[in-house]
């Protein structure tokens, strides 16, 4: 049996390997009120830590792993925000705030504001300053971290709970004989195979 023909009988351990990351890139647009100070870090290692101007920003962070352990974990955080940041007027409205909205939020390309199911559902975890979990919001508006903890290869994980890039089909148009699946495969592992001998 060829190496090729293992990974295809192994095709979940192969996956992974296929697609394995060695960095991850991240890039957000965010606005900011009241020049906030905002942190990226990863696996507890800060990337990016500053205070932004008001108006909108654009950051892009590439973090190349050093670990070999799979698990990952990237924190977006606003901190340092006091209680006089927050200014409300004599009818209890809020005239002035330290805040910072989310725009885009990218990793590895993949735009995870576009896909409000991934975003809003049980994927990521948004925490207080307590560490107590909130309800995930698009931005901060108090001392609050955004956590997105995943097993390497981002890709991988990010498809295997998003819908995004799913299609219904129905089972009948989707099914294939025996051979045709057997040679068209069989011609795949050739060609893979060829690859190693180079």
């Amino acid at each position: 049996m060829t190496s090729t023909e293992k990974y295809w009988k192994e095709f979940d351990k192969f996956l992974p390997e296929l697609m394995r990351e060695d960095s991850v890139e991240i890039s957000l647009t965010i606005e900011a009120e009241d020049n906030p100070r905002f942190r990226i870090s990863i696996d507890g290692e800060i990337l990016e830590d500053r205070v932004l101007e008001d108006g909108e920003t654009t950051l892009t962070v590439v973090h190349h792993y050093v670990n070999q352990d799979q698990k990952t974990s990237i924190d977006f955080s606003m901190h340092g925000k006091i209680n006089g940041d927050t200014v409300i007027d004599a009818d209890g409205q809020i005239i002035r705030d330290k805040y910072i909205k989310i725009k885009e939020l990218f990793i590895n390309k993949f735009s995870l504001v576009a896909d409000p199911d991934f975003f809003y559902g049980d994927n990521l975890d948004y925490l207080g300053e307590d560490g107590a979990p909130k309800s995930i919001v698009l931005g901060f508006w108090a001392n609050d971290t955004l956590r997105i903890s995943y097993d390497r290869p981002f890709s991988l994980w990010y498809n295997q709970r998003s819908s995004r890039n799913k299609k219904q089909i129905h089972t009948d148009s989707a099914k294939h004989d025996g051979p045709l699946v057997d040679e068209l495969w069989h011609s795949v592992i050739k060609n893979v195979n060829k690859l190693e001998d180079h």
